[in-house]
């Protein structure tokens, strides 16, 4: 079986034999100049096994450019924040609180892009931050920055091949493809992990789970990991006791402060957000062919 998942999230099924050779199509009923994750343009592969792939870039047939159908600031938080960046210093930080919103917008990354100048996206229950000299595309665009958690993207028994018994995590990133610039992921693994390290995985699309990088777990449960590009992920944590360097702090003092992970924080989290923010005009909030994956962000599937 192969599966096609195109930029807008829809996906084709195609039934294929073990062992034949599938092409990978340029263009459908809707998309133009179709570009899949790992391969070349229009490459042939060969189906050993059930295999996903995910589209990395695409025009529409229309002429029409496809943005995110995540929730945005509002143009004028937009226009207050480009101005803050362009009359910051060299190796400020500014922090930016996106309520409800998901969506960094084009004219934010613009404003930052080659300055000696870092945002952090405060999302609540995690946080991107983002350094104008990792900001790299020639053509920026508004990307939606959502991080789903236990999603269930990943087969459960190629985590458990891989993790032999440690905890996991998986992630899945709204976005589809390449971000244009590098981002750094904080969410809290719980501070009963302090000390441990989080290796992230990228599932490919050839169905293999493939290290990226890797954080420490600090005293209060934060990590810190690296992404360029929005797909699937596994966070494997060894920990103490299973296999990491520790520092041999007490594993169980996360339950005696009442702290809590970035998952459980989240309802806590959006109460304190009652800002209203705009969503993409001429978009679908329809949910009825969704997978009903769980946002971290709403707490909703």
């Amino acid at each position: 079986m192969v599966i096609l998942k195109f930029p807008d999230e829809s996906c084709q099924y195609i039934v294929v034999n073990r062992g034949a050779r599938y092409t990978l199509p340029t263009e459908n009923e809707k998309y133009t100049d179709l570009l899949w994750e790992g391969c070349e343009k229009g490459e042939t592969v060969v189906i050993t096994e059930d295999r996903e792939f995910l589209a990395c870039a695409g025009k529409l047939k229309d002429g029409t450019e496809e943005g995110p159908l995540g929730v945005k600031l509002p143009e004028e938080e937009i226009s207050r924040i480009v101005a803050e960046i362009e009359q910051s210093g060299s190796g400020e930080t500014i922090t930016i609180d996106m309520k409800q919103a998901t969506v960094v917008p084009k004219e934010v990354l613009e404003a930052i892009q080659g300055k000696e100048v870092q945002i952090v996206l405060d999302m609540g229950s995690y946080s991107w931050t983002i350094g104008g000299t990792e900001v790299a595309a020639a053509e920026l665009k508004d990307i939606d920055l959502e991080v789903k958690a236990d999603t269930g993207a990943v087969p459960t028994g190629l985590i458990n091949e891989l993790a032999e018994g440690k905890p996991t995590t998986q992630l899945t990133l709204t976005h589809n493809g390449e971000f244009g610039f590098r981002a750094d992921l904080t969410l809290n693994m719980g501070s009963e992990n302090s000390g441990g390290t989080g290796n992230l995985y990228y599932y490919d699309s050839s169905g293999k789970l493939v290290f990226q990088n890797a954080g420490q777990v600090q005293e209060d449960g934060a990590i810190s990991l690296s992404f360029s590009h929005a797909s699937d992920y596994v966070i494997i944590l060894a920990t103490s006791g299973n296999g990491a360097e520790n520092n041999g702090k007490d594993s169980a003092r996360s339950e005696e402060k009442g702290e809590k992970t970035w998952k459980e924080r989240e309802n806590a989290e959006i109460k304190k957000k009652e800002n209203p923010v705009t969503t993409d005009s001429g978009t679908d909030e329809d949910d009825s062919n969704s997978d009903k994956r769980k946002s971290p962000k709403t707490g909703e599937e």
